[in-house]
């Protein structure tokens, strides 16, 4: 043992020297290795011992220019195809969100306890687990470049889709599914508030992108994340597509508080919807500064675990929105992964356009 070895032994103890010897394997192992040369030239790697036979490609290391601000769904449609390609090349695909941290998914506290991706879907293949695969003759650190092509209508969000893209995405829906515990708490939901032997309109509302174009976000360029309509105009939509459809209630999720706030008082017990926390994107039907994060926040961070519960409790309500009759689409990708899992049973499906 050097000098330096038994100097830190007996200065921070033994268990704070053997984390740090460990991280700085994983580090010469993993991380320096798969830049080098695991991603761009598909050479396995040998980091241990285990499972010969097999190839491990390993998805969630390649950071795009986006990947820190990626939510759950555009995560998910990130990752999919590159599981798609591993399974198309024979490789066994898993995906690692503990060693790679967004913040839209995890609490920083949790980072580097929890892989963030098994608590929202399913793992592809579930024979392997993640230490079975860093520890393996044959590991493969996935790239961004795949043979899966997907169109715009899906960056965008526009459904209903182009059989192409439908099809990929059940393909992708297949190796990648909502997790158990976000099923069952959606069929809770459902059993406990939805009237036996009626129907049920869903909608869904992004109202956040109409605060981010009026402050000229960064996030929303000319032509992207487009603002389908306002408050007061869904209000009236849904007014007409009840009477139309003669659906007597509706389940509503939202991304602003004054949202929900209005739609329940204007349709009563008609609206059927979860409480969770939400942003507070507008007050008294104006955008808030995008500066006052004290008004936009103001009901986050109230539990432990709050941001990872906030998501787990948003891609539950997409659950529920899934099992709807029909399907009122105001924007954002909650609408289209529901109409995914949805499986084209919808009797309806309206997605207001552009403004």
């Amino acid at each position: 043992m050097s000098f330096v070895h038994r100097l830190c032994k007996k200065v921070f103890g033994k268990t704070f020297i053997w984390k740090r010897l460990k991280q700085i394997k994983f580090l010469i192992k993993v991380r320096f290795n798969k830049i080098a040369y695991s991603m761009e030239m598909e050479l396995p790697l040998r980091l241990g011992k285990n499972n010969p036979n097999k190839i491990f490609y390993l998805i969630g290391y390649y950071q795009t220019e986006w990947f820190v601000e990626q939510g759950v769904i555009s995560t998910w449609l990130d990752f999919m195809p590159q599981v798609l390609y591993a399974l198309s090349k024979g490789y066994v695909p898993i995906i690692d969100m503990l060693n790679n941290y967004k913040p839209m998914m995890l609490d920083e506290k949790n980072r580097g306890r929890i892989n963030a991706w098994d608590l929202y879907f399913s793992q592809p293949q579930n024979d392997y687990t993640l230490e079975e695969a860093l520890n393996s003759e044959k590991v493969i650190f996935g790239k961004d470049q795949t043979n899966i092509s997907l169109s715009d209508d899906i960056k965008w969000s526009n459904i209903p889709l182009a059989d192409t893209d439908f099809n990929i995405c059940q393909e992708m829906l297949k190796y990648g599914n909502l997790s158990k515990t976000i099923v069952q708490n959606g069929d809770s939901f459902i059993r406990k508030n939805f009237p036996s032997g009626k129907k049920i309109l869903g909608i869904s509302f992004r109202r956040e992108f109409e605060q981010l174009h009026y402050f000229n976000s960064w996030i929303t360029p000319p032509g992207t994340h487009i603002v389908r309509t306002t408050l007061s105009e869904l209000v009236e939509t849904i007014k007409k597509v009840l009477k139309e459809i003669k659906y007597d209630k509706f389940f509503f999720i939202a991304d602003d508080r004054e949202a929900y706030d209005v739609v329940k008082r204007l349709f009563g017990d008609k609206c059927l919807y979860s409480e969770r926390p939400v942003r507070h994107s507008f007050m008294d039907n104006k955008p808030i500064p995008l500066d006052r994060k004290d008004l936009i926040y103001v009901e986050y961070d109230k539990r432990d675990d709050d941001c990872m519960l906030r998501e787990m409790e948003y891609m539950t309500d997409v659950y529920i929105l899934s099992k709807c009759d029909s399907l009122l689409s105001a924007g954002g990708s909650a609408d289209l992964f529901a109409y995914l899992l949805n499986n084209k049973k919808y009797e309806n499906v309206i997605q207001l356009r552009d403004k």
